[in-house]
């Protein structure tokens, strides 16, 4: 009885296969990844809204009274407050979201809009330590 391998045709037809298979699923895989990653920076920008907005509730002295008016804060203020306790980190590039980040607090129609200043612009450090004034 002879022991019978695969054939060089067997293997390339096996290699071929697994290339194909390759070419379909990793960009399906890629984008899978690129859409969660776009999502968590989209939570993480509302964590951060939602932080202003606990901010907001704790110092209602410091809001606007006139509708129009309206006031900044910093990531680094929430943070030293005690509003943000983690490192915000964006899961695109997983750089920290710089503190100097600043979210506008307006009042409008005698309720309070949060925003970040410029959202398409946001800017990101390699370091998430805030700086305490002296």
């Amino acid at each position: 009885m002879r022991n019978r391998g695969f054939t060089l045709v067997e293997i390339l037809a096996v290699i071929t296969l697994i290339g194909v298979l390759a070419l379909i699923t990793i960009p399906t895989i890629d984008a899978v990844i690129k859409s969660t990653r776009e999502k968590g920076y989209e939570n993480q920008k509302e964590v951060i809204l939602s932080a202003a907005k606990d901010y907001g509730a704790s110092n209602m002295m410091e809001l606007p009274t006139v509708d129009g008016d309206y006031v900044y804060i910093t990531l680094g203020d929430l943070k030293l407050g005690g509003f943000i306790e983690v490192d915000v980190i964006n899961p695109i590039n997983e750089m920290c979201i710089s503190n100097d980040t600043v979210i506008v607090i307006t009042r409008k129609n005698n309720n309070y809009t949060y925003k970040f200043q410029d959202e398409n612009n946001i800017r990101f450090t390699e370091s998430c330590e805030v700086e305490y004034e002296k």
